[in-house]
């Protein structure tokens, strides 16, 4: 066996043919070393440091790569302690050995590994890479316990780009200083409080997308988002509810909030919103109480992005907003071009003549869930409107309906829309995916939905010009409008 140091890997035996004809040279042997490092750069760096045996040329390739991916589960073990921690202990003396060999400025450093390996040595890594001047460190570490990151990352002039995926704690430091980084991911990290949630955001001059996954923000009273800079905001499935959340966030172009109803929303400056996609639920004990205060804080929320393009409202966004004192008052949604809705399970779409009343200019109406929920109460809660909303009349173009099935609730909503609609130019209806266990199933199912489709001939139409297309089990039924 030859040992490089890194790995053990077998010789590698060379015919007399290879070592002396131009036909035994591999063609990517001719590359420059600036794309060999590209090529390497997309490998897991445990194979980009077997190419050493390749060749003379190839031994020393890897260690100029700028970018570094380590993930302890390459590493298998048969199941027993002894294997596991021979397992554990390979892992971190390859990682130490390739950093210690690879002395280049490094792109990217990804770090992927479990509870096995000790922090220690982990933020030993982290201190490496960021000596090297990394400009995307991406870390995701199984861990329960809380893992503190080294004041170093905090400090880094160079990181353009910073994913945290784990059990860490944003416990900065007095000093902190971000000044390049653009793109900040977080994900089931752990927020301490308000005045590290501050220094974190103030210190990051340049960012500009930011997500939050998953956090943790319990002792935090105020989630300020006060960020100049930032473009695009991603918030999901934050399990913390006892907080107010502002946005100061002036060049904000699109904004994700999919998450419990926070204490309070409060808006400052979201004056370059484009694209809001609204997700506000109640966790369990704020659903027991249901209180007017959940409402308004959804109505707050609306009316501080009330002059979007594009938005989107999921089912419990709207059940949520169902319950606000002002309820049915909504904001004017002036700029509004296309809306997206989600169903709701208990209320229905008692609220869907307000939202298309509120949205005069509206071009697009998708209902991305369907018209009837497959869970809850299942209420449809449709009465028609006695007046025609202006959308409607002037400037609805297009209507389109995912996981359709069919029953008379359902046509009730689509024969208003679809009478009223006077420049409606298309509808498109998705047929609901069953579970098909044999054959007969399906061929009952595309029978039933073929006499669904056989309605769509009988719609009262308002505009002659709109064609109709549905989508069945067994292919798309086109229904065409008059041209013109």
């Amino acid at each position: 066996m030859e040992t490089t140091g890194l790995y053990p890997f077998p010789k590698r035996i060379m015919s007399h043919e290879e070592e002396n004809t131009e036909e035994g040279k591999d063609k990517l042997s001719n590359f420059s070393d600036t794309l060999l490092h590209h090529i390497l750069s997309f490998l897991p760096t445990k194979y980009a440091v077997r190419t050493c045996i390749l060749s003379k040329r190839w031994k020393y390739i890897w260690s100029s790569v700028t970018s570094l991916d380590f993930d302890d589960g390459l590493y298998n073990a048969e199941p027993g302690k002894k294997r596991i921690r021979a397992k554990v202990a390979n892992f971190i003396n390859f990682v130490d050995r390739v950093l210690i060999q690879n002395a280049s400025s490094l792109d990217k450093f990804h770090l992927k590994c479990g509870s096995s390996c000790d922090f220690d040595h982990i933020n030993a890594w982290i201190c490496a890479a960021i000596t090297r001047k990394v400009h995307q460190l991406c870390l995701s570490i199984s861990m329960k316990q809380l893992l503190k990151l080294p004041h170093c990352l905090f400090t880094s002039e160079y990181l353009v780009k910073l994913e945290l995926v784990g059990n860490f704690v944003l416990n900065v430091p007095s000093y902190i200083c971000l000044s390049s980084l653009i793109i900040l991911y977080l994900e089931r990290v752990t927020f301490v409080d308000d005045v590290s949630v501050e220094q974190l955001f103030s210190s990051c001059p340049a960012l500009e997308v930011l997500t939050i996954d998953d956090c943790r923000w319990d002792n935090v009273k105020n989630f300020d988002l006060s960020i100049p800079t930032l473009n695009c905001l991603t918030i999901y499935h934050c399990n913390s509810t006892g907080h107010k959340i502002r946005f100061n966030l002036p060049a904000l172009a699109v904004l994700t909030y999919a998450s419990y109803a926070p204490e309070q929303f409060i808006v400052d400056d979201l004056s370059s919103l484009i694209e809001a996609s609204i997700g506000v639920g109640l966790s369990d004990d704020q659903y027991k109480i249901k209180c007017s205060m959940h409402g308004d804080c959804v109505h707050a929320l609306l009316e501080g992005v009330a002059h979007v393009k594009i938005l989107d409202l999921d089912g419990d966004t709207m059940e949520t907003l169902s319950f606000a004192a002002e309820h049915p008052y909504l904001p004017i949604f002036p700029n509004l071009k296309r809306l997206g809705l989600g169903v709701c399970k208990n209320y229905g779409w008692g609220m869907l003549p307000d939202l298309l009343e509120c949205s005069p200019i509206l071009e697009v109406l998708q209902f991305y869930e369907g018209l009837v929920h497959t869970e809850g109460q299942r209420k449809f809660n449709w009465d028609s409107p006695q007046s025609v909303p202006y959308c409607l009349l002037s400037h609805l173009k297009s209507i389109e309906i995912s996981e359709f099935e069919g029953d008379d609730q359902e046509f009730k909503v689509i024969k208003f829309l679809v009478k009223n609609a006077r420049t409606l130019e298309r509808l498109v209806v998705t047929f609901r995916e069953g579970r098909v266990v044999v054959e007969e199933q399906l061929e009952i199912a595309q029978k039933q939905q073929l006499k669904i489709a056989e309605k769509f001939l009988n719609l009262q139409k308002g505009s002659r010009h709109c064609s109709i297309l549905i989508g069945t089990s067994f292919g798309s039924i086109y229904i065409k409008g008059l041209k013109g």
